[in-house]
């Protein structure tokens, strides 16, 4: 893997084709990932996170764990 610690990171889709998507993660680097690998971002979530993980649109493993590292840098 190229870039290992892109595993949560924001990215802007490029183009798809089939099963993988190209999507730009930094002003200059593109990536071209499995579409099983991307999960949407939640933008209505609030920036300090959420309380009840219920509340988030998108119920899924990366989601939570964003929301649960806002609500720890909230905290400290």
């Amino acid at each position: 893997m190229l870039f290992p610690n892109l595993h949560q990171t924001d990215g802007i889709l490029l183009s798809h084709a089939l099963l993988l998507i190209r999507v730009t993660v930094f002003p200059c680097i593109q990536v071209v990932v499995n579409l099983s690998n991307v999960y949407p971002k939640d933008t209505e979530a609030p920036p300090a996170g959420v309380d009840d993980m219920t509340k988030l649109s998108y119920l899924h493993e990366p989601g939570v764990l964003q929301n649960l590292a806002t609500r720890m840098i909230g905290i400290s």
